[in-house]
């Protein structure tokens, strides 16, 4: 339903907004840097198979 997907937004923006006072406020406390553009590049390419993987067998599942 629309609200459950409206929580897991809200969810999602806390801990963004949280990621970015840790590092941006909070950084020399927790010993913590900021990544690079290119880091973040790397990162969503990498951990993208485990989103994709799941989705693309249901779908191939579906199709049988």
């Amino acid at each position: 339903s629309i609200k459950g997907y409206r929580m897991v937004i809200c969810i999602l923006a806390v801990i963004l907004v949280g990621q970015i006072v840790i590092v941006a406020i909070a950084g020399q406390f927790f010993s913590v840097a900021p990544l690079s553009f290119m880091d973040w590049v790397w990162i969503g390419l990498l951990t993208m198979p485990v989103l994709l993987i799941p989705d693309l067998c249901r779908f191939v599942r579906g199709i049988k």
